[in-house]
C-alpha cells in the first residue's frame, strides 16, 4: 500500500518535473509549486494560440503515456523498479514535448503561465478536452 502511494506520488512529481500540467486538465486541482530551478513563466500575452495547441498536444501525450505505465507502476515491487519506470517515462515524455517542436524549457514556461493565468488556463483546458474526445 505505501509503496503504491509512493510510486503515484512520483509519478505526479515527475510529471509536474517536466512541467506535465496534471492539474490544468484535472481542472479541480489547485496549482503545483514547481520546483526552483524552472524556467520563469511567460507573460501570458505572449503565449500564442500555436504555443498552446503545441501545449495541449503534449498534454494528451502525456496521459497516454502516465496510462501506459499505470500497470507496470502498479505492479513495481521495489523502489527501483519505480525509478526504472521513472526514467522510461521521462524519456517518452521529452520526446512527446521535442515532437511538438518544444524545448523542455518552453513547454514549462507555457505551463507556468497556463497555471498563472485563469484565462489562459481555460483555454488550455477547452483545448485539451477538445483534443483528448478526439483522441479514438
Amino acid at each position: 500500500m505505501l509503496l503504491k502511494l509512493f510510486a503515484t506520488r512520483s509519478l505526479l512529481a515527475l510529471m509536474l518535473g517536466l512541467g506535465a500540467m496534471s492539474s490544468v486538465y484535472a481542472q479541480n486541482q489547485s496549482p503545483q509549486q514547481m520546483p526552483s530551478m524552472q524556467p520563469e513563466a511567460m507573460n501570458p500575452a505572449d503565449v500564442s494560440d500555436q504555443h498552446l495547441e503545441k501545449f495541449a498536444n503534449v498534454n494528451v501525450k502525456a496521459q497516454e503515456i502516465q496510462e501506459k505505465y499505470k500497470s507496470e507502476v502498479d505492479g513495481a515491487k521495489t523502489l527501483d523498479d519505480i525509478e526504472t519506470i521513472q526514467e522510461k517515462m521521462n524519456g517518452e515524455l521529452v520526446d512527446a514535448i521535442e515532437s511538438e517542436d518544444l524545448s523542455v524549457q518552453k513547454y514549462q514556461q507555457v505551463g507556468m503561465a497556463v497555471q498563472q493565468d485563469p484565462e489562459l488556463r481555460q483555454r488550455a483546458i477547452e483545448k485539451i478536452t477538445e483534443k483528448s474526445n478526439s483522441r479514438p
